[in-house]
C-alpha cells in the first residue's frame, strides 16, 4: 500500500492473494487479487488474478460476486472477436465454466443464470453456461434439473446455431434417466417444433448444417406419430387419435419425399380407419396406393381403400350412401386392373358386379361379372356362381334371353348340395326360356315357341312359370294344328294339374283336338264335361 507506483506492485499483490487463498482467507485474498483486476489487462498479472478473485469470492460464498468475475474472464476468452484457444486456455476456460456451473446450482440454477444474463446482457457463449450446467447436474444425478437446464437454452434462443445440438440433449437426458416417458415425448414435440424443415431456425441459419437434424426430427415425428397410435388403440381416445394424425401429416408435410413416406403415408390410413373416419381413411389410402411409385404397401393400400368405401357406405345416412358405393366402385375398378393376379380380385370382382347391378349400371355390371368367370376360372364356385348370377340377371333385362339361359345354367352347375339358392336360380332359368317361348310366339314362330315352352318344366319343375309354359305350349300345338300332340300335351296338363284354373280350359281344348283326329265320343265327353262348369247356361 506505501508504493502503489511501484512496478512490483501487481506482482506483491498477487502474491499475497496466493497466500491468502492458502490460508482459506477467501475475502482477503479477493481483496488482493481485486487490487490487480483494477488495474485492467495492463498488468501481466490481471489474467492470473481475475481468474483467482473469482475463486476466492466462491470460497468466501460471495458467489454472485465470483459469477460476476468469471464472466468477465470468460468475456476475455470467449467474447466477440476472439482468436481460438490453445490447449492451455481450453482448459482454463472448462475451469471456470465448471466452477460457474457451482455458483449456479447453490444460486438458484437455470433460474439464476438467466437473471445474470438479463442484468449483464446476452454473451455468444451463453450455450457453453448452459451446457455446463446442465452437464454438472447430470454428473450428480440431477436428470430433471439437467433437461431442464438445457431445455431453458432453447427456449431462450431457438435459432441458437447450437440449439438443435442442445435441444437432442434435452431428449438424451430423460433417456438416461429411463423413466420420464411423457417428459420425453415433450422434448421430441419441442425439437420437432423448432428444427423441422419449414422451421424459423432454417431461415435464420441458411448454412446450417441440416441432414442430421432432419433425420432426428424425421425419427422423432415417426416416434411421435407411433406413439399416439398404439395408446389410440389401445384406450380408444379421440385426442389419442388426432394426435397420431396431427404426427403423420406433420411427417409427410415436412418430407414428402422422404424414401419412408408412403410407410407413414399407409399408417395414417390405417390410424384413420381404426378411429372410423372412414371417408378419410379411404382417401389416404388411395394416395398410398396410386401417388407414390410402387411401394411395398400399394397393394394393400388399394385393397384397404375398398374396405373403407364399404364401412362408409354402411354408415352413411341412406341418401349418401349411393354416392359412396359409387366412389367404392371407382377404387374397385382400379384396385382390379392394377392387381388382377392378387388372390382378393376375385371377391372383390363379384361383390363389384352386384353392387353395380343393385345401382343397375347394367353395363358396367356385365363387364365386372364377365372379366370374374373368363379371367378367374378357378375362383371359389360361389364367387362365380355370383357373377353368372349377375349376367344372366343383366341379360334378361336386356331381353338377351338365350343368353340369360346359358349364364342361369352356368350358376346352378356351380351350386353345392343343400344350397338354399338353388329354387329362385331354376325360377330364373326357367323365366328365361319362357320367354324365348314368347319371343317366338309373337314373331309367329309357332313351332320354336313350343319347343321353349317345353323345355321349361324340366328347368323347374313344379313351377307356377312352369305351369304356364305347360299351357301355353298345348295351345301353340292346337295353333300348329298338331293334333295328337296337343291331345297328349292336355291330357298330361290336366292330370299334373287337376285344380289348376287354366284346368278348366282343357276341355274345350281338347274336344277340338279330338274331333280333328276322328276321336268324336271322347270330344262329347269332353264338351259334356265342359258343360258342366260353364258359366253361361
Amino acid at each position: 500500500h506505501d508504493y502503489p507506483a511501484s512496478p512490483y506492485y501487481d506482482e506483491a499483490q498477487f502474491r499475497r492473494g496466493e497466500l491468502l487463498f492458502a490460508f482459506n482467507m477467501g475475502q482477503e485474498a479477493a481483496e488482493a487479487y481485486g487490487a490487480v483486476v483494477v488495474r485492467g489487462p495492463a498488468s501481466s498479472y490481471y489474467e492470473k488474478s481475475l481468474y483467482k478473485h473469482g475463486w476466492a469470492l466462491y470460497k468466501a460464498n460471495h458467489l454472485d460476486a465470483a459469477l460476476q468475475s468469471f464472466m468477465v474472464m470468460l468475456d476475455a476468452k470467449l467474447g466477440e472477436g476472439q482468436p481460438p484457444l490453445d490447449e492451455g486456455e481450453e482448459e482454463l476456460v472448462a475451469d471456470v465454466l465448471r466452477v460457474s456451473s457451482l455458483s449456479l446450482t447453490q444460486l438458484g440454477g437455470v433460474g439464476a443464470l438467466e437473471r445474470h444474463l438479463d442484468r449483464s446482457g446476452p454473451r455468444p457463449y451463453e450455450h457453453r453456461l448452459y451446457t455446463d450446467l446442465a452437464g454438472l447436474y447430470q454428473t450428480q444425478e440431477r436428470i430433471e434439473d439437467a433437461a431442464k437446464t438445457y431445455r431453458a437454452f432453447v427456449e431462450r434462443h431457438p435459432n441458437h446455431p447450437q440449439a438443435p445440438v442442445v435441444a437432442a440433449q434435452v431428449i438424451a437426458t430423460y433417456q438416461q434417466g429411463g423413466v420420464f416417458t411423457a417428459q420425453e415425448l415433450d422434448a421430441k414435440k419441442l425439437y420437432v417444433k423448432h428444427y423441422a424443415p419449414d422451421s424459423p431456425y432454417w431461415a435464420a441459419n441458411p448454412t446450417a448444417e441440416s441432414a442430421g437434424v432432419f433425420e432426428q426430427v424425421s425419427v422423432y415425428l415417426d416416434e411421435l406419430g407411433r406413439y399416439a397410435h398404439a395408446k389410440a388403440q389401445k384406450n380408444g381416445n379421440a385426442e389419442d387419435f388426432a394426435e397420431g394424425e396431427h404426427w403423420y401429416r406433420r411427417f409427410l408435410s415436412a418430407f414428402p419425399k422422404a424414401a419412408d413416406a408412403p410407410a407413414k403415408h399407409f399408417l395414417l390410413a390405417e390410424l384413420l380407419f381404426d378411429a372410423g373416419t372412414f371417408d378419410k381413411a379411404a382417401d389416404e389410402y388411395l394416395k398410398v396406393a396410386y401417388d407414390y411409385p410402387a411401394n411395398e404397401h400399394s397393394q394393400e393400400a388399394a385393397y384397404a381403400s375398398l374396405l373403407a368405401f364399404q364401412r362408409q357406405t354402411a354408415q352413411a345416412p341412406t341418401d349418401a350412401q349411393s354416392q359412396w358405393r359409387q366412389l367404392g366402385l371407382d377404387a374397385t375398378a382400379r384396385f382390379t386392373a392394377a392387381y388382377p393376379d392378387d388372390p382378393r380380385t376375385p371377391t372383390v370382382l363379384a361383390r363389384a358386379a352386384e353392387d353395380l347391378w343393385a345401382l343397375k349400371q347394367a353395363e358396367d355390371a356385365e363387364r365386372t361379372a364377365k372379366t370374374l368367370v373368363e379371367q378367374h376360372g378357378t375362383a371359389d364356385p360361389a364367387l362365380r356362381r355370383s357373377a353368372w348370377t349377375v349376367l344372366g340377371h343383366v341379360q334378361f333385362e336386356g331381353a338377351r334371353y338365350s343368353e340369360a339361359e346359358q349364364s342361369y345354367q352356368q350358376a346352378l352347375n356351380l351350386l353345392r348340395a343343400g344350397d338354399t339358392g338353388a329354387p329362385a336360380l331354376r325360377e330364373r332359368l326357367a323365366a328365361a326360356i319362357y320367354q324365348q317361348g314368347e319371343t317366338a310366339n309373337n314373331a309367329g314362330d309357332l313351332r320354336t315357341a313350343e319347343q321353349h315352352f317345353g323345355r321349361v318344366g324340366n328347368a323347374a319343375p313344379g313351377s307356377d312359370i312352369a305351369t304356364t309354359a305347360h299351357f301355353d305350349r298345348a295351345t301353340a300345338l292346337l295353333s300348329l294344328e298338331d293334333w295328337p300332340a296337343a291331345i297328349t300335351s292336355l291330357k298330361d296338363f290336366r292330370r299334373a294339374y287337376p285344380g289348376h284354373v287354366l284346368s278348366r280350359e282343357v276341355p274345350i281344348k281338347l274336344a277340338l283336338a279330338l274331333q280333328k283326329t276322328g276321336a268324336v265320343s271322347e270330344a262329347a265327353s269332353e264338351l259334356a264335361r265342359w258343360s258342366k262348369q260353364a258359366e253361361d247356361a
